[in-house]
């Protein structure tokens, strides 16, 4: 038997339609060398739960023989481009900064150690008439930004007693008092989980100047890429992370034409892992007093006990990074947390003891 169907839905739904389709939107450009990446996607970011990191991926196509790409039907949003290349991943990166654009900034590659600034004023440090180096305007341009204090933080934080045996910055953007750090964390030491397995992760961490200190906030931290996987599948593991590609910005349903990016001739890890290379080995095991250990510029204690067998609840996994954790003793510091094949940082803010059901921070 037939349904009639309501006329009156059927014409909304095609006013849906057609109001969708008015203000989908594509990005297209050109990716050199030709054939060099196999397939490119747009994605938004959507944060990382307990169990799954959230992204909404939109598929194009590529030509191979020009390199000419279109990503179409994009909705409003900012989107980071996903390049795959076979043997490994480019992925957009996004570290604006609400302002930016009228503040001074800065850019900071790690491995090369190059810094590119816009909007900085020397002025004040610098007289019009003085005869000034290039290498004396490059340290007041980086005293300027606040660089080599942010670099200090940096390594005060690689020298933090934590679950990952390998930490790198990678990059860093900033502007006014604020900055955004890329950094490579991975696990390569043995651990309760078992023998020759490995544990990658790729992390956006703020930072915020007050005078001349960089502090890195408790919360905000963004999770880009986590994987847990034997030491085998790790050394095939190729994934870079470009910030030109990402904070991609789609509004009012207009194209963004144009995105042009060349793939590097050969993978450098300046911004990622190289595949079919480990990451530098890491140092030794740090040792410990009988009860714990302090660095001596971080306020973060580490205690020794084990929090191996400690019960975690999770009270809403799929939408909160608030978590109830049940043990006989947690100290503040930070802590690694198994969850199926991800490992995840915690860091509780306060001492506690007891089944009280306190609650821990995801970072």
């Amino acid at each position: 038997m037939a349904v009639m169907k309501n006329p009156a839905i059927c014409i909304a739904g095609i006013f849906c339609a057609l109001a969708a389709s008015a203000h989908a939107a594509s990005i297209s450009g050109t990716l050199s060398p030709p054939g060099k990446v196999k397939s490119v996607k747009a994605f938004q970011r959507f944060g990382a739960t307990i169990t799954a990191i959230k992204n909404t991926y939109y598929s194009g196509t590529i030509d191979p023989k020009t390199g000419r790409f279109t990503i179409p039907n994009l909705p409003d949003g900012t989107y980071q481009l996903l390049l795959d290349c076979g043997d490994a991943t480019i992925e957009g990166v996004d570290l604006a900064i609400d302002g930016e654009s009228e503040k001074p900034t800065f850019d900071y590659t790690a491995k090369t150690r190059t810094l590119a600034t816009q909007r900085v004023d020397l002025s004040a440090v610098l007289d019009p008439d003085e005869a000034v180096t290039p290498e004396k305007k490059a340290e007041l341009t980086a005293k300027a930004v606040g660089l080599p204090k942010l670099l200090e933080k940096l390594a005060d934080l690689a020298q933090v007693d934590r679950f990952a045996d390998h930490f790198r910055p990678l990059y860093v953007h900033g502007a006014g008092d604020r900055a955004f750090a890329l950094v490579e964390l991975a696990r390569l030491r043995d651990f309760y989980a078992g023998k020759g397995q490995a544990i990658y992760r790729v992390e956006i961490w703020p930072l915020e100047r007050v005078g001349d200190v960089w502090n890195v906030p408790t919360q905000g931290v963004r999770v880009l890429q986590r994987h847990r996987l034997d030491h085998d599948a790790f050394l095939k593991l190729g994934a870079f992370f470009e910030p030109k590609l990402g904070g991609l910005r789609v509004e009012k349903g207009k194209d963004l034409a144009d995105v042009n990016y060349a793939v590097p001739q050969a993978w450098d890890d300046a911004l990622g892992k190289v595949p079919g290379r480990d990451v530098p080995k890491p140092a030794e095991e740090p040792k410990q007093d009988k009860d714990q250990t302090q660095h001596p510029t971080s306020n973060i204690q580490h205690p020794t006990s084990n929090a191996r067998n400690s019960e975690v609840r999770f009270s809403d996994p799929g939408q909160s990074s608030m978590f109830n954790v049940q043990c006989s003793t947690f100290e503040v510091g930070r802590w690694m947390l198994d969850v199926g094949c991800s490992m995840f940082d915690i860091r509780c803010l306060s001492n506690f003891s007891g089944s009280t059901g306190k609650q821990a921070t995801l970072v």
